[in-house]
């Protein structure tokens, strides 16, 4: 007996929408009852990486364009599009056309392809629907960014493996043109080395939460590049990868949480990694006199611990082990921090995620 077909049209599709979608259309075979309720799916999940057993791109590609055809003309919550394989440009346009037509609110595309690059249609330029939107280019120039577009309800957005360049962007209209927007996420993206962008703008006046994570322009362009926000609520901030300059334009008076955790290529010169890392670090860390909560990798710290304060005749400090290695955390060093931002209630320095360890001073001295 099929106790749970007996169940409800809404509760059943609510069932299968936890499911990647090519598993929800599989329950069509169970019975007469559930034939044609995975068509009114309101989440589709479209996975084809090596895991994903599908027997070529081509099935993939069928069968996506099978249940888009097939699905009932209801808003679209969510679809994601996720492919380690090449397809072709036009079948990545033609699914974000299709969640352009049906409304979508949630938007994740990751693209593969080496031939034609990715144009966002026209029709979701303009969506006043779309509220979370991920874009991906599993290899770089696979999507074309736009120079401008608006969307007056996107709250979220995240590009991973963007080059910014003269071509896709023009005063930072890709952010302004999102009024609500309160969280960004720039992962493994840069401006172009040889361009004349130099600065890359971004204005949201609405933006609650921004992560820069792995920042890829190149480090001869160090001096030359920015990262220029005019965020005046913003309240957490994360920071993670090779250094980067980012100046914050208004006052921070909103911001409660920081995290940065700063690397470098090893290939470079141990004074170049000072001298970047150090001015990278206080460039940022000077802007964050408002906030609460600090955290710093544990590498963070070992890197500017000379170069930001020069070496000190003082031998006072506290160690912390990490495994059967000794490391020196300065407590100067973390004094100095903590009267760069009197308002701190805690610094944290946090080790590699296999040590599980963690030195913490508050700012009343405490450990």
């Amino acid at each position: 007996m099929d106790r749970i077909g007996g169940l409800p049209d809404g509760i059943l599709i609510a069932i299968l929408s936890f499911l990647d979608t090519k598993t929800a259309v599989r329950t069509s075979v169970l019975s007469k009852r559930w034939k044609l309720v995975w068509t009114s799916l309101p989440v589709l999940d479209f996975e084809n990486v090596p895991y994903s057993r599908w027997k070529s791109r081509i099935e993939f590609i069928f069968f996506v364009r099978h249940v888009l055809a097939r699905r009932c003309n209801s808003q679209l919550v969510k679809l994601r599009l996720s492919v380690d394989d090449i397809v072709y440009s036009s079948f990545s346009e033609e699914c974000m056309t299709y969640a352009a037509d049906h409304r979508v609110k949630n938007l994740i595309i990751s693209a593969f392809t080496t031939e034609n690059p990715v144009f966002i249609p026209t029709c979701l330029l303009s969506s006043q629907f779309l509220e979370f939107l991920e874009l991906n280019c599993a290899i770089r120039y696979t999507i074309t960014l736009p120079k401008s577009w608006t969307f007056t309800n996107l709250k979220v957005l995240k590009l991973k493996n963007f080059v910014f360049s003269d071509d896709n962007f023009d005063d930072g209209k890709i952010f302004s043109g999102c009024p609500k927007l309160e969280s960004v996420i720039l992962c493994k993206c840069a401006i172009k080395g040889r361009g004349e962008l130099k600065e890359l703008e971004m204005k949201c006046l609405e933006l609650k939460k921004l992560e820069i994570l792995y920042w890829r322009s190149p480090l001869s362009c160090y001096d030359i590049h920015r990262i220029n926000v005019i965020a005046p609520k913003l309240s957490s901030f994360v920071f993670k990868g090779h250094v980067a300059k980012v100046c914050f334009k208004e006052d921070l008076g909103c911001l409660d949480r920081v995290c940065i955790d700063l690397r470098y290529p090893k290939w470079n010169s141990a004074e170049d990694r000072k001298r970047w890392t150090g001015e990278c670090f206080m460039t940022m860390f000077g802007q964050f006199c408002s906030a609460r909560f600090l955290s710093l990798s544990i590498d963070t710290v070992e890197d500017n611990k000379l170069s930001t304060l020069g070496e000190s005749s003082h031998s006072d400090g506290r160690k912390a082990k990490k495994d059967s290695n000794i490391i020196d955390v300065p407590i100067h060093l973390m004094s100095y921090l903590l009267e760069i931002a009197p308002r701190a209630e805690s610094l944290t320095v946090e080790f590699a995620k296999e040590s599980f360890e963690c030195v913490e001073v508050r700012s009343d001295g405490e450990e």
